[in-house]
């Protein structure tokens, strides 16, 4: 079951930073077929594992290991608010202040 959350979290986050699967497995170290089945969730990785690729991702190792308590448009914000708060304190900020605006003008 683990296996199967962190696979789809791998593959959330790396299509929402617009990477590929081959080059994220390069930097890592790993086959684009071992990716693959990280993604799919047929490999269980060890916490080694989880926090290299987390490193490739660029996101912290929790973010890998968390299942959304919902699906869909909950656990979608959720990824892309995590993927945000990752890039660092300028850009969240900035993404505060777009939403800040956005629910002003739609009250």
């Amino acid at each position: 079951m683990l296996n199967k959350i962190v696979g789809d979290n791998i593959r959330t986050i790396r299509k929402l930073k617009g990477f590929s699967r081959g080059e994220l497995a390069v930097r890592a170290g790993f086959t684009s077929s071992y990716w693959g089945y990280l993604e799919r969730g047929q490999k269980n990785p060890s916490l080694e594992l989880v926090e290299r690729i987390a490193f490739v991702l660029e996101v912290e190792p929790y973010m890998l290991l968390v299942d959304s308590p919902s699906k869909g448009l909950f656990s979608e914000m959720t990824q892309l608010l995590n993927v945000i708060n990752s890039m660092g304190h300028m850009h969240v900020e900035f993404m505060r202040d777009v939403l800040i605006s956005y629910i002003k003008t739609h009250k």
